[in-house]
C-alpha cells in the first residue's frame, strides 16, 4: 500500500472513531473478541475488518469481513458440505 494510502486510511478511522466515541480500549477489546470468537467456528486466513459507522438516525452499523478456509468440525455442522 501506498504511504499516501495508508496515511489515508488512518486519518479516516481516527476520524470515525472520534465522531462515533469510540475509544481504543473498546476498539482493541471488540476486535479481540470477534477474532476469537470466528476462529472458534471458523480456520480463518486473515484478521477480521472490523468497520463501524453511525447510520442516519444514530443507529451504529457493524461490518465484519474476513476470508475462511473451513467450518470447524461440530456435531452441529456435521450436515454442512466440505469442499
Amino acid at each position: 500500500m501506498k504511504p499516501s494510502k495508508d496515511i489515508a486510511r488512518r486519518m479516516r478511522d481516527m476520524l470515525t472513531k472520534d465522531a462515533l466515541d469510540i475509544k481504543e480500549g473498546f476498539q482493541v477489546a471488540f476486535e479481540g473478541d470477534v477474532t476469537s470468537t470466528l476462529q472458534d467456528y471458523f480456520q480463518l486466513e486473515n484478521k477480521p475488518k472490523i468497520k463501524i459507522e453511525q447510520g442516519e438516525f444514530g443507529q451504529y452499523i457493524v461490518s465484519i469481513e474476513c476470508v475462511a478456509s473451513a467450518i470447524k468440525q461440530f456435531e452441529t455442522t456435521l450436515d454442512i458440505k466440505r469442499y
